[in-house]
């Protein structure tokens, strides 16, 4: 009974945090500013296809949802932005705050309520969501205003428009597209969730928000190159977090989760070992 009566106090006060947490992040105009760009960008991705009405593509088929929407390809300018800076404004609120925080003594004073460790762990979390429902809240957005003026016809995989035939789930997404697309999504919010607590981790040892989000841009572009040089996608972020582009192998997907999962414990540790988180 004692033992339940505790755990339910930490419930309380873990939940305390999480409630602090959220209010604090709609009172930051870095916050709002952020994710009005992504928003702004989708929105206007969607209103751009709605005034172009083209209604065949130049392989004679139909235009519908699942090349129109701004995760459909990076063959227009928005949508190649979007998902190459798009992770970075997603995460920088997150990234820049976790630091300030610890500099200021915040997740001490959080820690004389709540476990150092699970201060850690609670704070790990929120960059992780913050930094997913950030990138991919503007995508569900610009899907559903796609569906409004596109068709929701099944994709000819005789064109080259959509994941090859042997990428990952390409049977799904020829099959049922929007299975796919949702699935992707998830995807995508797993992906910058980790660059989140990445970024989270580097500043543990950069000390600094700012510095810490050059570096991570630095590893990012990187990989970018790489890709390049390779042409294999599955290198570069930039490249594999369009849903319509794909994943061509399921390393990317493994990597992300056993990166996540390390940054959660490198975190925790930390919150653990130092006074400061």
């Amino acid at each position: 009974m004692e033992g339940e009566q505790r755990k339910l106090s930490s419930f309380k006060r873990s939940s305390g945090l999480y409630i602090s947490l959220f209010i604090r992040k709609w009172k930051s105009y870095f916050f709002l500013v952020s994710i009005l760009i992504l928003l702004g960008a989708a929105i206007y991705q969607a209103v751009s296809v709605g005034i172009d009405g083209s209604t065949m593509t130049v392989y004679k088929t139909p235009v519908d949802i699942y090349i129109s929407w701004i995760g459909g390809g990076s063959r227009d300018n928005i949508a190649y932005w979007y998902y190459f800076l798009g992770p970075f404004i997603a995460l920088a609120y997150f990234v820049i705050s976790f630091s300030w925080e610890r500099e200021k003594g915040y997740l001490v004073q959080t820690g004389i309520r709540l476990d150092r460790k699970h201060t850690a762990l609670v704070r790990g979390i929120y960059v992780f969501i913050g930094s997913a429902a950030a990138f991919i809240v503007p995508e569900l957005i610009n899907m559903a205003m796609i569906a409004v003026i596109r068709p929701a016809l099944l994709p000819e995989p005789l064109v080259a428009i959509g994941p090859a035939s042997d990428f990952i789930g390409a049977g799904l997404y020829y099959t049922h597209p929007l299975v796919y697309i949702l699935l992707y999504i998830l995807f995508d919010g797993l992906a910058v969730g980790t660059m989140g607590l990445i970024g989270a981790v580097i500043t543990l040892i950069a000390d600094n928000g700012v510095v810490s989000m050059g570096i991570l841009f630095g590893i990012y572009y990187l990989l970018f190159l790489v890709a390049g040089f390779t042409d294999n996608s599955d290198f570069s972020p930039a490249q594999f977090l369009i849903p319509g582009t794909g994943l061509g192998t399921v390393w990317p997907l493994i990597l992300i989760s056993v990166i996540a999962i390390v940054c959660i414990l490198i975190i925790v540790y930390s919150g653990e070992r130092h006074e400061d988180i």
